[in-house]
């Protein structure tokens, strides 16, 4: 929602629960993502069987991707 002056206003979230429920899920998978991620391109004895790596680490990418988004449009949106 924008305001006169052309920014945006923060919406008020009556119930903050379900909020931070939905932060703490993203900063989850945005973990999972990343500590998964450095795991396969700092050890890559740990993977060297692992068929698909590529894709794996691509849709890891994306996860951490979407995540980080997905936060940040939270914390432009919502208060």
């Amino acid at each position: 929602m924008k305001v006169g002056n052309g920014k945006r206003m923060k919406r008020k979230v009556k119930n903050k629960e379900f909020l931070d429920a939905l932060k703490s899920h993203y900063r989850a998978t945005r973990d999972k993502s990343l500590v998964t991620l450095k795991l396969y391109l700092d050890q890559p004895l740990a993977v060297a069987d692992h068929e698909g790596v590529i894709e794996s680490m691509s849709k890891l990418t994306q996860q951490l991707s979407e995540a980080e988004e997905s936060l940040k449009t939270l914390e432009t949106h919502f208060e």
